[in-house]
């Protein structure tokens, strides 16, 4: 058996690319198909209160993003991507439920702007957590 890595990094590089695209796509198919139901008027009436999702949002914010920054400085120091692949992995999982929650939000309550929000997060822990070491 030679020392060659099983999977090399372009096919890890790929594959952590389409990972990303998956996070944005499911986000952006969520807020989609909401966005449709609320215009044909089908949406469940919201099961929990509005105060209980913003208290819970003001919640979520500051720890996804303290998490992704952490994972940020872990990932910074290590310029193997076999080592990097999971700490980058699960930072943008961490963003895309954060923008999920947002999405959630929009889908109970019908206000465009908490997705948006996610959204952004979202957007900020991709920029954050590049995919090529800096």
């Amino acid at each position: 058996m030679s020392g060659r890595p099983l999977i090399d990094d372009a096919v890890r590089l790929r594959t952590l690319a389409m990972t990303r695209i998956s996070y944005v796509l499911g986000v952006l198919l969520f807020g989609g198909v909401t966005f449709w139901l609320q215009r044909q008027g089908r949406l469940p009436p919201p099961a929990a209160s509005e105060t209980t999702f913003r208290t819970i949002g003001y919640l979520i914010w500051p720890l996804g993003l303290a998490a992704i920054l952490a994972i940020r400085s872990r990932v910074g120091r290590q310029p193997v991507l076999a080592k990097r692949a999971p700490w980058l992995t699960l930072g943008w999982a961490i963003g895309e439920g954060v923008a999920l929650f947002g999405a959630v939000r929009y889908f109970a309550f019908g206000d465009p702007r908490s997705f948006v929000e996610g959204l952004l997060f979202l957007v900020l822990a991709l920029i954050l957590l590049p995919l090529r070491a800096p």
